[in-house]
C-alpha cells in the first residue's frame, strides 16, 4: 500500500496538485482531515480485508464523503482516456508531509463533547478491535476521559460469548468492537445482545432525536420502520436515501459540516466509529443510562435479507416485470423496486457489483417478514426462469 500511495503521490503532483501526505491513517481520520486542511478531496489507499494482495483505494469529495458512482465513472473514463493535462517542471507543487495528525483528531473529538458529564460518570468499557493502532488511539483517549479500559485484540465478532464473559468478570458496561479501519462499530451489552447493522442505526437514530429536538436524521430506504415511529415520538424528521453509503453521507454533509452539528454528529455515529463511540459515552452518561436501557426504548422489528443469483443481463427484465405485476400495492422507486403492504414491506434491489438481486423485508413479526422476502424470492426465480 505504501509503495503504490507513493507512486499516487507522484502522479497527482505531476498535473499540478498540491499533496499532502498524512502518513498512516484510518479512514475517518482522512476524512477529518480533509475538513480540517480544507483540501478539495481525499484519496486514502488501504489493504483489502479479504485479500492481502488486493488494495481498496477510497476517493472523498471536500466533505470528506465518499464520491458517488457517477464521479467514479468520470474518473475511470479519463484517465482511460488520459484527458487530463501534466503541467511543467515548475508548476509542480511541493508535498507537503504531516505525521502527527492523530492528536488533532483525537483533540478535535474532545473539544465536540461534554468531557465533565463523563469524568462525573464514568463508565467501563471492554474494547476489542483487530487493529493496534484503533486501540493505542481508542484507550488513552477514554482512560484521559476517566473511562476504565479493558483492551483485547480478537478479528472476528463472532466470539460473543468470550465477549460477554470478558464484560461481566471486568464489571464493564458493555463491550465495543471495532474494525482495523475503524468504520464499523459494533456494541455488545451485560446481556450478550449484539448493537450492528438495522439495530445499531435505531440506535443512532434514537440518540439524534432524544440529543436534539425536531431533528431530521437520514436513513437508507432498506432501514426499518420503527425509526419513523421513533421520530414521530421526538417530533424528529426521517430523510430515506439509497442505500449505498455514499447516498446516505452526500444527504448527511449536504449541509456545510461544521454550521450543523446535528448532521455532523449523525456522520460520526454512523461512519467514524472512534468519534460514534465518544458520542454514544457521552449520550449514557449526559442522560444517566446505560447501553441496556436504551436499547429497551427503541422498539422491536423484524427484518428479512435475501439474496439471489440474477444473471445481469436479466436484472432489467425482472425490474419492469415486478414493476407491472404490482397488483394495486404502493410501490416506491427511490432505489430498486420497493412495495408497501399493510404488514409490512419488500424492497427488491440489483446488485451495483455482483449478479445478484437482493430482497430486504420488514414486517410485523417474523414470521411475517420471512414470507414477504420469500414470496419475492419465488417470483425473481420464476422471472429469471421464463422465456420473456
Amino acid at each position: 500500500a505504501r509503495m503504490f500511495k507513493h507512486a499516487f503521490i507522484s502522479g497527482i503532483l505531476s498535473v499540478g496538485v498540491e499533496v499532502f501526505n498524512m502518513s498512516s491513517l484510518l479512514t475517518p481520520l482522512a476524512r477529518h482531515a480533509i475538513n480540517f486542511l480544507s483540501v478539495e478531496g481525499g484519496i486514502h489507499i488501504k489493504l483489502s480485508e479479504g485479500n492481502p494482495n488486493k488494495l481498496k483505494v477510497d476517493f472523498m469529495d471536500s466533505k470528506g464523503a465518499s464520491i458517488s458512482r457517477v464521479t467514479e465513472r468520470k474518473i475511470e473514463n479519463s484517465f482511460s482516456r488520459e484527458d487530463f493535462k501534466r503541467c511543467s517542471g515548475d508548476e509542480i507543487s511541493r508535498l507537503n508531509n504531516i505525521t502527527d495528525f492523530k492528536n488533532y483528531y483525537v483533540r478535535s473529538i474532545l473539544n465536540d463533547i461534554n468531557v465533565d458529564s463523563i469524568k462525573n460518570n464514568p463508565p467501563k468499557i471492554c474494547i476489542v478491535s483487530p487493529s493496534d493502532f484503533v486501540i493505542s488511539i481508542v484507550v488513552p483517549m477514554l482512560t484521559d476521559l476517566g473511562c476504565e479500559v479493558a483492551s483485547f485484540s480478537s478479528t472476528s465478532i463472532n466470539e460473543t460469548e468470550s465477549i460477554v464473559e470478558e464484560i461481566k468478570s471486568k464489571d464493564a458496561s458493555f463491550a465495543a468492537f471495532i474494525d482495523s479501519n475503524a468504520e464499523t462499530l459494533i456494541l455488545i451489552d451485560k446481556n450478550g445482545n449484539v448493537v450492528k447493522d438495522d439495530l445499531f442505526l435505531s440506535l443512532t437514530s434514537l440518540i439524534t432525536f432524544k440529543s436534539n429536538p425536531n431533528s431530521k436524521v437520514v436513513v437508507p430506504i432498506t432501514a426499518p420502520s420503527i425509526i419513523e415511529a421513533m421520530a414521530k415520538k421526538y417530533n424528529g424528521k426521517v430523510v430515506r436515501t439509497k442505500t449505498s453509503p455514499q447516498a446516505v453521507m452526500e444527504q448527511m454533509l449536504n449541509h456545510n459540516l461544521f454550521k450543523n452539528r446535528e448532521n455532523m454528529d449523525q456522520f460520526l455515529l454512523n461512519f467514524d466509529a472512534i468519534a460514534g463511540l465518544v458520542k454514544i459515552i457521552e449520550y449514557l452518561c449526559v442522560m444517566d443510562t446505560s447501553l441496556t436501557q436504551t436499547l429497551e426504548e427503541i422498539p422491536n422489528f423484524y427484518v428479512s435479507k435475501k439474496k439471489i443469483f440474477c444473471p445481469w443481463e436479466t436484472k432489467g427484465r425482472v425490474m419492469r416485470t415486478l414493476i407491472t405485476e404490482k397488483s394495486g400495492n404502493k410501490v416506491e422507486l427511490l432505489d430498486g423496486v420497493k412495495f408497501i403492504f399493510e404488514n409490512g414491506w419488500s424492497l427488491v434491489l440489483p446488485d451495483a457489483d455482483m449478479p445478484l438481486c437482493r430482497v430486504y423485508s420488514e414486517g410485523i413479526s417474523p414470521d411475517i417478514a420471512e414470507t414477504i422476502s420469500n414470496k419475492y424470492v419465488d417470483k425473481i426465480k420464476a422471472i429469471i426462469n421464463s422465456k420473456g
